[in-house]
């Protein structure tokens, strides 16, 4: 999503995305960052744990709003009636009234007005219908580094087979060089004359010793 949005569209994702978690019935997550917002949105929310790991991540978070193991809600759908959702702890109302205390005094400002309302077409819109130039220009820019790359293996490739050619022709050249000097050694030996003077051979071979 970083490379396909700019700055000012995630915002409008954002904004879009959290009308959606107020106007929603209840919400059933495993993602913090969705079981939050609505908690202060008091949207009603059951967090599933099916994290394995991180566990101190969530432990806290069991005093303010609805959790269970994900297996346990798949075997039993009441612990939240999604047609009949229970309303949220009132634990975390003092914390976010004390949020809203510290951030008007940091800010002095004081936001009284509600979320609108949403239906979930304007976010789906946003992630889809408004970036379609993004989404279009990464794509094509995907395929150019892809065509890009495709061409630097064929140049390299044929690089490479230029070279094994040229290695090949060198080898052959080699190949008969190396015969033709067997060849003339083949002679020498097999002539009379090598053969005559083998005794003489073996004489100086000896005094060197």
């Amino acid at each position: 999503m970083s490379t396909l949005y700019t700055p000012n569209e995630k915002f409008s994702l954002a904004e879009d995305l959290l009308n959606l978690y107020q106007s929603a019935s209840c919400v059933i997550t495993n993602r913090l960052h969705v079981a939050l917002p609505c908690l202060a949105f008091n949207t009603p929310v059951l967090l599933l744990d099916n994290y394995n790991f991180d566990k101190d991540r969530f432990s806290g978070l069991k005093e303010l709003l609805y959790t269970t193991e994900i297996d346990d809600y798949f075997q039993n759908y009441n612990i939240f009636d999604v047609e009949n959702p229970p309303s949220n702890k009132n634990n975390y109302l003092k914390i976010r009234k004390n949020l809203i205390s510290k951030c008007q005094r940091f800010t002095g400002h004081l936001n009284e007005n509600d979320r609108k309302k949403s239906n979930g077409v304007e976010f789906y819109l946003s992630l889809l219908g408004k970036n379609t130039t993004s989404v279009n220009k990464y794509a094509y820019y995907n395929d150019y580094i892809l065509k890009e790359t495709e061409n630097k293996l064929d140049l390299a490739n044929k690089t490479i087979n230029i070279q094994n050619e040229k290695i090949k022709a060198k080898n052959e050249k080699l190949k008969k060089i190396n015969k033709k000097h067997q060849d003339k050694l083949n002679a020498i030996y097999s002539s009379n004359s090598w053969r005559m003077t083998k005794l003489f051979r073996n004489i100086r071979n000896l005094k060197r010793f």
